[in-house]
């Protein structure tokens, strides 16, 4: 599954695009419908993990990109 791409959007004649084994979609894909529900308790547990100096949630590894 694909849904970032060094030239967005991506070009009509990409040849991603015929892959039988690729499927694309758009960049918010990973949204449904509890996901600001998800994203609040995330949040607000982070929110409470910072007031006591604790590690956070769901932290970036910036070497890693993600």
């Amino acid at each position: 599954m694909l849904d970032v791409f060094t030239v967005e959007p991506l070009p009509e004649d990409s040849e991603l695009w015929q892959l039988p084994n690729v499927l694309i979609t758009p960049h918010c894909a990973d949204q449904d419908h509890e996901y600001l529900d998800r994203a609040l308790d995330i949040l607000s547990e982070n929110i409470a993990l910072f007031k006591e100096g604790k590690t956070l949630q769901n932290i970036c590894d910036k070497k890693l990109g993600y």
